[in-house]
């Protein structure tokens, strides 16, 4: 006689249980959200800023790099370079090919429209030919 609510029970734990289920993917820390990278976002300070870390510990393997470096470029207004100044020379050579984008991608879809017009209003000061 109690069997059938006994089933009848542990059925709807079950289905209970299935149903919750893919919740608990939803329930993910902000960390676990990005693969491992060497970018932190500095929050504690007047201005928050980012880290990023890589001429060291990447390798040809790591790329293309995780979305949170394009996330920190995006939310960047400023860049700051450090490199060792006994290899200045290797640092421009490598700093040049980096500093291309691959064919048929430029920095239009790259940046933030507000910084592409300060860019063209201010490119010719320099007295560099801007690509429209």
């Amino acid at each position: 006689m109690f069997l059938p609510i006994r089933r009848a029970f542990g059925v709807w734990i079950a289905l209970g249980l299935l149903g919750i289920a893919p919740l608990s993917a939803i329930a993910v820390s902000p960390a676990d959200k990005f693969p491992k990278s060497c970018v932190w976002r500095v929050t504690n300070a007047k201005a928050p800023f980012y880290l990023v870390g890589s001429i060291h510990a990447l390798s040809k393997s790591d790329y293309p790099l995780p979305s949170a470096y394009e996330i920190a470029l995006k939310d960047s207004k400023r860049f700051v370079f450090e490199f060792d100044p006994n290899r200045g020379a290797e640092f421009e050579r490598k700093f040049e090919a980096a500093a291309k984008y691959p064919p048929g991608t430029d920095i239009r879809s790259k940046i933030d429209p507000e910084l592409l017009a300060w860019l063209r209003k201010n490119i010719l000061t320099i007295k560099v030919e801007p690509r429209r």
